[in-house]
């Protein structure tokens, strides 16, 4: 036994030495960027509820002018609605001023967005909440023309997005572009079954404007497309980001 050990490991040295004699193999060249950046998040907006997000991203310079970008955050909306976040953003420097970005974003959470409350909305009288149903939670923008039945809940939710964009450098501010392809699965929006799929898009324009290294107040509008339940949506979003 000792022997076959012996000549296996001679073996092995001599293939390693062969390779190398005959490749030279580069070692692969990636940093790790001391760039945390830790960020705190309150929007408001006429039609979507203020929210609160805490994170925690970090660069990972990959060279070639790329960079790769893992950020998780914790989202806690009015009303309710709590959420986790785990995102992959690869960026490419296109020069100094121009950045190029694509993410994949991955969102779990509980979702109360569509949950109405039947007696404020919709001036029913005052009706005891059924388990399940979520009708004691109030909704977050009027549903005139929305009549659920019953059985409407909210729930569990996950969601898929990707984006595509850049980030343009002008002077004191920087103008961000994203393109977004939402999917998600849960049972938000069912109205019989519990669950249900949804697919939809996003444009999106941001403008930060850097008034100093920690500070960042932003203002960003958001169009979105037709979500499969015949809405269509405009909204902006004000707010300050605080990162270290």
């Amino acid at each position: 036994m000792k022997k076959r050990i012996i000549a296996t490991a001679a073996f092995a040295a001599f293939a390693s030495s062969s390779v190398l004699a005959s490749y030279e193999i580069a070692p692969a060249e990636i940093s790790v960027s001391t760039n945390f950046d830790n960020t705190l998040i309150y929007a408001e907006s006429n039609t979507r509820a203020d929210y609160i997000e805490l994170g925690l991203s970090h660069v990972f310079d990959i060279g070639g002018n790329f960079s790769l970008i893992p950020h998780l955050a914790s989202v806690a909306r009015d009303g309710g609605d709590n959420s986790f976040r785990l995102q992959l953003g690869l960026t490419y420097d296109f020069n100094e001023a121009t950045k190029l970005v694509a993410e994949y974003r991955y969102t779990w959470g509980m979702d109360n967005y569509y949950t109405p409350n039947y007696q404020i909305d919709n001036g029913l009288p005052a009706t005891p909440p059924t388990e399940g149903n979520g009708i004691d939670n109030p909704i977050h923008f009027p549903i005139d023309d929305i009549t659920p039945p019953q059985n409407y809940h909210s729930g569990q939710s996950e969601i898929s997005r990707v984006s595509l964009g850049f980030d343009q450098r002008l002077d004191m501010f920087l103008v961000k572009y994203r393109f977004r392809h939402y999917e998600q699965y849960g049972d938000v929006y069912s109205f019989e079954t519990g669950m249900a799929r949804d697919t939809w898009q996003e444009h999106e324009l941001q403008l930060d404007l850097s008034t100093s290294s920690s500070w960042t107040p932003f203002v960003r509008i958001v169009a979105t497309s037709d979500n499969g339940y015949g809405v269509e949506d405009k909204y902006t979003l004000l707010g300050i980001n605080y990162h270290f």
